[in-house]
């Protein structure tokens, strides 16, 4: 408090007026308030171009998020036509001198030649989801949702008749082929639930177990 407003106000500066007027103007919320922007004085910007940072760092993520989105449809679809036509998807040379890097790298090629954006990529360093990791996982997606369907018809089928084969893999694994017989809509369907290793047990308890599980 300077000496002007003092002596214009009547208060002596060694009273206990000025001292009681000097502490109740520290503890107003005026004096709080600007004491608070001057200590943020000269950090507002710096606050500021952190958010802006933040803002543009969401915004490149949305775009690269949205991106990989659009391109990963590629990736279904190639996968869709593979299951549905019995096709295999790996080659037996996938790297990229191979001149035949199998059904799933190629469709996905075969596709890049209309779609320039997909073309490029493809041909980027980063993750191109072509692997045999992300190609486990699109078999695994696409088990999960036939499987979930014919769960759905099994359960609304009136009728039900399940069959069971068994053969032996080229490693000579014995398997059980697990398949299902139902009415959806008056249609008599067949759908197969999966290739069951029957091995360790090929006995009648065996085999049941393996057909309850399944």
């Amino acid at each position: 408090m300077n000496n002007s407003f003092v002596q214009e106000k009547g208060y002596s500066s060694s009273g206990s007026n000025f001292w009681f007027l000097a502490n109740r103007h520290q503890c107003s919320r005026k004096h709080i308030d600007n004491h608070t922007a001057h200590q943020l004085l000269g950090n507002v910007d710096i606050a500021y171009a952190l958010d802006e940072a933040r803002r543009q760092e969401v915004e490149i993520h949305n775009k690269q998020a949205s991106r990989y989105s659009r391109m990963l449809k590629h990736h279904i679809d190639a996968a869709i036509f593979l299951s549905a036509q019995g096709l295999a998807f790996r080659g037996h040379d996938e790297s990229t001198v191979s001149s035949n890097r199998g059904n799933f790298i190629e469709l996905l090629d075969l596709l890049g030649n209309y779609s320039n954006d997909f073309k490029a990529f493809l041909n980027e360093e980063r993750a191109t989801y072509t692997s045999h990791g992300p190609q486990n996982e699109l078999i695994g997606c696409l088990y999960h949702e036939v499987r979930d369907e014919i769960q759905r018809r099994v359960e609304k089928s009136r009728f039900l008749a399940v069959m069971m084969d068994d053969t032996s893999d080229l490693s000579n694994i014995e398997q059980s082929a697990v398949s299902v017989r139902l009415t959806n809509d008056g249609e008599v369907q067949e759908h197969l639930l999966g290739l069951v290793d029957c091995s360790v047990d090929q006995s009648a308890d065996g085999s049941t177990e393996v057909l309850l599980n399944t």
